[in-house]
């Protein structure tokens, strides 16, 4: 067991990859690189052979002017995917080296000829790495890669660690990034280094650690100490099991993109936010399991904290708990509970047990049946930011309670019991032109 601080000193050195054109080619053949799915396929021209191909692959890659009659679908400079590297050519050999150093590339090429021609010997010659791998032992205090069991430390500094972060195989103690550590921890989703030619990252975007296999629980703090915070920190626990604290976060790197992303497929996980911008699997596609979730405040009640679970989240049976700022679930909570005693909760969608509200609002969106809720002093539950129909078999309205339907999206399957409380003493919307029989509750 030991301590690794993230350092971020290692030398950078540039990918490098190359291959060999070989055997026998004819006009109209074709050879294809591939990068993230995005083809660059060159045609033969009359010239056919083996150098004079290699020269033209080199040439495409770099966007310079076709050599001959060859075709290009595309070239390098066009492409995302192909824009920071650089083609060069020795004989019937092609070498392809990144352009910025430290950052690695996936690469794989493809033929169709009429008789034996091949790219072939296709291999790596420099793999990257830099002050910005997880996986360089240079970049961690003990000159060591963290390992099971350790304390895994994000304190300070500025550098990003974002490359060899598919690290699975470790499950740390702890997982520690302070205010303190202004860098950025994973990929975004959108890889826009040449602004004119963005793509979808294809490279591991998130930093993963934890698996089944061990039981250890991870504890994960993100928020401690004073600082600006980072901007972007992408966590993935794997089938691990993590509890996840979180004190505060710096601010949204991508307005639109929560500052702290975290995904994990464990049926105990545990999230408690006290201060921050929080996604749960916020990306479409993602999953992640959770078994208890608190939102909460430290002294903005309305402000302090936001979370989003994504509609690949699976609240299960989870207890919720919110006391201030805001949360949003965009699935079902099965024979889970939720509880509200400030802030804003909005349900997107799916069906939901049980919604005791005895502060601020909650604004139900679902489609799904709602079978319980209670509205308590001071408290409200809203139905007007969507329309469509919905159930709810069971509703308590208590004294100083809200209820909101004016456009009568609900079916109420039992009514609206309003406890120890008049009429008079409650906030109730149901809309115009209707029929209310009382009954004693």
């Amino acid at each position: 067991m030991a301590s690794r601080r993230w350092l971020g000193r290692a030398v950078a050195a540039a990918h490098v990859v190359s291959f060999d054109v070989a055997d026998t080619w004819a006009q109209g053949d074709t050879a294809t690189l591939t990068i993230n799915g995005k083809d660059l396929t060159l045609t033969v021209g009359t010239t056919t052979t083996t150098a004079q191909i290699a020269a033209d692959l080199t040439a495409m890659v770099n966007g310079g002017a076709a050599n001959g009659d060859e075709l290009r679908s595309e070239t390098g400079a066009n492409v995302g995917e192909f824009a920071r590297i650089s083609a060069a050519v020795s004989a019937s050999t092609v070498t392809l080296t990144g352009d910025d150093k430290g950052v690695p590339f996936q690469i794989a090429v493809s033929e169709s000829t009429a008789g034996d021609g091949t790219l072939a010997n296709l291999s790596t010659d420099v793999v990257a790495t830099g002050p910005n791998h997880f996986d360089n032992p240079d970049n961690w205090s003990g000159d060591a890669v963290p390992a099971d069991g350790d304390d895994v430390i994000f304190d300070s500094g500025d550098v990003d660690c974002l490359f060899g972060i598919a690290q699975s195989a470790i499950t740390p103690s702890t997982i520690i990034v302070t205010r303190g550590y202004t860098g950025r921890i994973g990929l975004p989703e959108k890889n826009e280094t040449e602004a004119e030619l963005p793509y979808d990252e294809y490279r591991p975007q998130y930093l993963q650690l934890g698996n089944a296999g061990d039981a250890t629980v991870t504890t994960i703090r993100v928020g401690d100490g004073s600082g600006s915070g980072s901007s972007r920190i992408k966590l993935d626990s794997g089938d691990g099991q993590i509890v996840l604290n979180v004190f505060q976060t710096g601010q949204r790197e991508d307005i639109a993109v929560p500052a702290l992303l975290w995904k994990g497929a464990h049926a105990a996980n545990g999230v408690n936010v006290n201060r921050g911008d929080v996604g749960i699997a916020f990306f479409s596609g993602e999953t992640a399991h959770v078994d208890s979730l608190r939102v909460g405040y430290v002294e903005n009640q309305a402000a302090d904290s936001a979370v989003v679970c994504g509609s690949g989240v699976d609240l299960g049976d989870a207890q919720i708990d919110i006391t201030g700022g805001t949360l949003v679930i965009d699935s079902a909570t099965g024979s889970g509970a939720i509880a509200m005693l400030g802030g804003e909760l909005s349900v997107l969608r799916g069906a939901h047990a049980e919604i005791s509200i005895d502060g601020g609002v909650s604004f139900y969106r679902s489609t799904g049946a709602l079978a319980s809720v209670r509205i308590g002093g001071g408290a409200a539950l809203d139905f007007t930011r969507d329309n469509q129909s919905r159930i709810v078999t069971n509703c308590e309205l208590h004294a100083g309670g809200t209820l909101r339907d004016p456009f009568k999206s609900v079916t109420w399957s039992n009514g609206i019991d309003v406890v120890r409380a008049s009429l008079a003493e409650v906030s109730l919307d149901l809309g115009t032109h209707l029929t209310l029989t009382p009954s004693a509750v």
